[in-house]
């Protein structure tokens, strides 16, 4: 073959290996890169179980046993006392609530009393466990009333009372317990307290005197708590 044809024959196969080198431009209305594939539905199981959320208040019913010890009380100083209370308790965080106590003493011993108690809870969040354990801390205010007293009518017309006798202070109390859940909105509650107050008492004998003492009152109870939940609206259909 001659240099003449070699030169030929380089000149026309050039062009097409350059070409074969290029990579082409997209073309105006072809298909791209393709997206993200879509993920699976999810299982019915997991739906359900992100579609309720727990409201953060709760509420509380329970009976309650108190062994009180109150020196200078008078005559009887210590005694066993039943009673009831209930307790709104609203979730702050993940681990702490505020919560309201109202109690009532009212069967045994020689005194009604009554506690309104503001404080925290310390309590993990709920999820998918059974057993719950919980620290209390509280600010009590507490009153008493003689069990015994009773009213005559004088020959005037007024009231008189005798025997009469009331008592209040403020205190703290420190528990500790464990909360079984039993529903998904029920709980089964049990506890114990320490309530310690400095009292301040005021008596009718005929007279009237003041005196001061200190109250310790030893408490154990056994709660319902009730927490509703919300179900969430999802666009998967169970």
């Amino acid at each position: 073959m001659r240099l003449r044809d070699l030169v030929a024959l380089g000149l026309v196969a050039l062009p097409a290996a350059l070409g074969a080198q290029r990579i082409p431009p997209p073309r105006l209305g072809g298909r791209g890169p393709t997206g993200p594939t879509e993920l699976p539905p999810q299982p019915v199981a997991v739906a359900r179980a992100i579609a309720y959320q727990r409201l953060r208040t709760s509420v509380e019913a329970y009976p309650i046993v108190s062994y009180i010890d109150a020196p200078g009380y008078g005559a009887m100083s210590h005694w066993t006392t039943f009673g009831g209370g209930s307790r709104v308790d609203y979730r702050v965080s993940r681990m702490m609530s505020a919560t309201l106590d109202l109690t009532s003493s009212f069967l045994g011993g020689p005194a009604y009393i009554q506690t309104a108690e503001l404080g925290t809870r310390f309590r993990p969040e709920r999820n998918e466990r059974k057993m719950y354990p919980f620290f209390d801390v509280r600010a009590a205010y507490m009153n008493a009333f003689s069990s015994n007293t009773f009213s005559y009518i004088d020959p005037y017309g007024y009231n008189g009372y005798y025997n009469a006798r009331y008592s209040e202070g403020y205190g703290a109390v420190a528990g500790v317990g464990a909360e079984y859940a039993l529903t998904r909105t029920f709980s089964l509650v049990s506890g114990a307290s320490v309530l310690r107050s400095a009292m301040r008492s005021y008596e009718v004998q005929p007279g009237f005197s003041r005196s001061r003492f200190t109250l310790t009152s030893y408490r154990y109870i056994l709660s319902l708590r009730y927490n509703p939940v919300r179900m969430i609206r999802t666009d998967d259909t169970f």
